[in-house]
């Protein structure tokens, strides 16, 4: 964008009604000024920045810079010279405003340089706000940003308060569009080559720094680029206007959680790329076991089915209105390894187990991590039965993370394994995390709701979002360590965070940390941005 920097002085045409020069009283002149010479006083620019914006990830929060070049991050433009800025005075007639140039110093300093033949200058001494705006012919088109293009960018700058012809002003330059950034994660985001987002295709920037948007919507590209060695994708948006779909590699989806991009700030969307689910139905499958492997979509009708699923390493399963109740002894779900389950409609998960002293769990992992993923929405009941049958339980140190849903954890009604954590006795369950969800979880007798059962141990426990309701067994703490083993630190986090927990009958264990009786409990942080309440 190219420009200069001095302001016209405007010569005071009156245009005669009938031919007659109306006059003007004193008090009318002194509120316009002393008339200047016309071409005699120059407006001076002195600096020219784009100013720091305060949030948690600010676009542009660096000056000197502008619109011309990302920086390393993305978060930051800088100027790069060459463009166009359009500079003009308050209530000056918008055809007295003049192009300057952007100019970059050896040392990324930025400064400007007249581009139309005659800079803006002053018309009387009247103080007024000095006003910039890129691009210097305010329709900004949106649907040309791609990797070689590069991206749109509206600017605009105006002076805190009115200045006079005496003085050499600093332009201020804002971001008036929003960053949209995508990230790709999953097996397949290094095939994508091609991400649109549904908005606006176009707008304009008013000579009062505030944006119109165009008349039409559609899928705009996107600009491959690539921050700290992380690939992603971006467009320049119209701020304020909710975004809900996004187009990858020429399919069209829509986002699970909506975004509306804020103004001069980098808004960001993570999007999980797959192969594309397997969809199986639960009436489909004939016996009473089913591996799931690779990626898969296991639809039910909410009626009751006899099935055990058992999840390969590295499976990925999403569940929608699904009932499992087995018949014969056995988890509901057995996890190997890392797996992922993803949570749709209603779903209900019952372990079975017709013995006397050991158990079985709703969710059982047996190595690597267990994630779980939702929304409020979306409904899951599970069920241990037996004495060691947690309703989400782990072993040999594996690992429990909820990122959302609407989830009921239950011990098996009579048993010693935690709602959420470790299976059982001698079951150890590794770092339980919950970063959403509402969640409820109850403990079995010397068990925690969330975290250690009876002489089972678990280890951190990390708590940084959510509505959650954890409910220990006897003696035994909602969240913390079961009779006769520990639990590593627990810490509670978010301003967002809501937790209840209520301690077990008999005894005075501790509503958050140790058992009653033995066992231990590592350190117990709670942020006082937190709503926590312990009974």
């Amino acid at each position: 964008m190219k420009q200069n920097h001095s302001l016209w002085n405007i010569a005071a045409t009156l245009l005669l009604a009938g031919g007659l020069l109306a006059a003007c009283t004193q008090d009318e002149l002194a509120e316009q000024g002393t008339p200047l010479p016309e071409g005699r006083y120059p407006l001076q620019i002195g600096s020219v920045t784009l100013a720091a914006e305060v949030d948690e990830q600010p676009w542009g929060a660096d000056a000197p810079q502008t619109r011309v070049r990302e920086d390393y991050y993305g978060n930051n433009s800088m100027w790069e010279g060459g463009d166009q800025i359009l500079v003009g005075i308050e209530g000056y007639d918008p055809k007295y405003s003049k192009k300057y140039v952007i100019r970059v110093t050896s040392d990324g300093q930025p400064y400007v340089f007249l581009s139309d033949d005659s800079p803006v200058y002053w018309q009387s001494t009247q103080a007024k706000k000095v006003r910039a705006w890129y691009p210097v012919d305010s329709k900004v088109h949106l649907d040309n940003q791609t990797t070689s293009n590069g991206l749109a960018y509206a600017l605009y700058a105006e002076t805190a308060d009115a200045v006079d012809y005496t003085k050499h002003i600093i332009l201020p330059f804002t971001h008036k569009l929003s960053k949209v950034r995508v990230v790709l994660e999953g097996d397949k985001k290094n095939d994508v080559t091609d991400v649109k987002i549904k908005t606006y295709t176009s707008c304009t920037l008013n000579t009062d720094g505030t944006l119109t948007a165009g008349d039409t919507e559609d899928f705009i590209p996107m600009a491959a680029a690539t921050y700290n060695g992380v690939k992603c994708w971006e467009a320049n948006v119209v701020p304020g206007h909710e975004i809900a779909k996004i187009m990858v590699n020429g399919i069209e989806n829509t986002l699970t959680k909506s975004l509306t991009p804020q103004a001069a700030k980098v808004n960001t969307i993570t999007l999980t790329v797959n192969d594309k689910a397997t969809e199986v139905n639960v009436s489909e499958i004939t016996g009473s076991e089913y591996t799931v492997s690779g990626n898969v979509y296991l639809k039910g009708n909410g009626q009751s089915k006899d099935l055990k699923l058992t999840m390969a390493a590295g499976a990925k399963l999403t569940i929608e209105d699904i009932v499992l109740a087995p018949a014969t002894d056995g988890n509901a779900i057995t996890c190997q390894g890392d797996a992922t389950i993803t949570l749709k409609g209603n779903n209900t998960l019952t372990a079975k187990y017709t013995g006397e002293y050991d158990g079985h769990s709703g969710i059982f992992i047996e190595s690597g991590t267990l994630i779980i993923n939702g929304d409020n929405a979306a409904k899951l009941i599970t069920t241990g039965e037996g004495y060691n049958g947690a309703g989400i339980g782990a072993t040999n140190g594996a690992n429990i993370t909820i990122n959302g849903g609407n989830i009921v954890s239950n011990q098996g009604g009579i048993g010693e394994a935690s709602g959420i954590g470790s299976a059982g006795w001698g079951l150890p369950c590794g770092t339980i995390t919950i970063n959403g969800g509402i969640i409820e979880s109850w403990g079995g007798d010397y068990s925690a709701g969330i975290g250690g059962s009876y002489n089972g141990a678990c280890g951190d426990i990390i708590i940084t979002g959510g509505n959650i309701k954890a409910y220990g067994g006897s003696e035994a703490p909602g969240i913390g360590n079961g009779l006769g083993e520990s639990c590593g630190d627990i810490t509670i986090s978010g301003a967002s965070t809501v937790v209840y927990t209520k301690k077990g009958p008999g005894g005075k264990p501790s509503s958050i940390g140790s058992h009653n009786s033995t066992g231990s409990c590592g350190t117990v942080t709670i942020g006082s941005e937190c709503t926590v309440t312990q009974e």
